[in-house]
């Protein structure tokens, strides 16, 4: 089954999923030099009470490239931050088709990021698995790859799980959710891991491929 970003927002909005969003520098042609913040709030099914209004902003699919400049990026993070998200989640594709000479520059753009429960990152399909990984992590920034790390918030245990673009085995997926926390945020690059989840992931938050800068908040 074909799955657009589309149809992964209808699937979020059913499942009571929070979606903030606001379009970045993506694309190498069109509107990479617009920037606008779009929030929403959506409901979660069994959200504990403490954790009401949690913003988790999102920047994904940023292409650093001779198209998407520093300054592009900058904005994007500079944006987010104006919308004071509680933590902050990296989508993948920092470069394109893995293009070494932005893998460094395209860390650097992102190192304004900050938030009081840390800043996250996944891979995208267009990333490589080490240098990519090596040089967000000298900006700060941990890099969840087939793995997953645990936040306390407001009192409440949160996971965050992260899974690789060429991670796609639902046996592989079901081992990095097994034992996590009731609230269990996954974050994937491709949003096929939305419907081809394990059944027993109740809840799930997705870096859609070129859905640009974004945050969400949980009601």
């Amino acid at each position: 089954m074909l799955v657009t970003r589309r149809a992964l927002l209808k699937t979020l909005a059913a499942g009571g999923l929070g979606f903030v969003g606001a379009p970045a520098a993506y694309g190498f042609f069109y509107e990479r030099h617009e920037l606008s913040v779009t929030r929403a709030t959506l409901p979660v099914n069994g959200l504990p009470p403490a954790l009401a209004g949690l913003r988790i902003g999102l920047i994904t699919d940023t292409h650093r490239s001779r198209w998407v400049s520093h300054d592009d990026i900058d904005r994007a993070a500079r944006a987010l931050l104006a919308q004071h998200p509680d933590l902050v989640v990296l989508g993948g594709d920092y470069v394109t088709w893995g293009d070494r000479q932005y893998v460094g520059p395209s860390a650097d753009a992102l190192g304004s990021l900050t938030a009081p429960h840390g800043v996250f990152a996944i891979l995208g399909n267009h990333d490589d698995d080490h240098d990519m990984p090596l040089a967000l992590r000298r900006q700060g920034i941990q890099v969840l790859r087939d793995a997953r790390t645990r936040l306390m918030i407001r009192g409440e245990r949160v996971d965050l799980v992260g899974i690789r673009f060429w991670t796609k085995k639902q046996s592989d997926i079901a081992d990095l959710l097994r034992q996590t926390a009731p609230t269990t945020v996954v974050l994937a690059h491709d949003p096929r891991r939305v419907t081809e989840k394990p059944p027993r992931l109740s809840m799930a938050r997705e870096a859609a491929p070129e859905a640009g800068s974004s945050g969400r908040r949980f009601r």
